[in-house]
């Protein structure tokens, strides 16, 4: 998944609207793990600007892939907030996804986790952790 790379570069915007226009049903097809194209920008270890312009592309190409989870009963929101590696455009992609999906706080994955559950188990709590829990 260009979604997955460490480094999104601005051309990943590009790469990702040339393959939603030859694949419409690309953002909505399943990877190993059960997971979307959102999943795997969720957990992203390196969110920068051009992660938020995947997002964007995303939210407007797969509408309600918010609300769908992976092999392991994860939402978006949780994949996001079991990612160790926040930075500010992470807590722009929490509010964004919890804009789109409300519900997604208060989504019980398989191992019985909230969404918050999964951002308190992360090692690296930061003050962009704090943030996307305030959100």
């Amino acid at each position: 998944y260009i979604c997955k790379s460490s480094f999104h570069s601005e051309h990943a915007g590009t790469i990702a609207r040339h393959l939603i226009h030859e694949h419409p049903d690309w953002p909505l097809c399943r990877g190993d793990s059960g997971g979307l194209a959102l999943h795997a920008l969720c957990s992203s270890p390196n969110h920068v600007d051009a992660s938020l312009i995947l997002l964007e592309l995303l939210l407007e190409s797969a509408q309600g892939a918010t609300a769908i989870a992976n092999n392991d009963g994860m939402l978006p929101i949780h994949t996001l907030c079991a990612n160790p590696n926040h930075s500010a455009q992470s807590l722009v992609m929490a509010n964004r996804l919890l804009e789109v999906y409300p519900a997604g706080t208060a989504a019980w994955d398989m191992a019985g986790h909230l969404p918050l559950h999964r951002l308190c188990e992360s090692e690296t709590l930061s003050v962009h952790s704090v943030a996307i829990c305030a959100a």
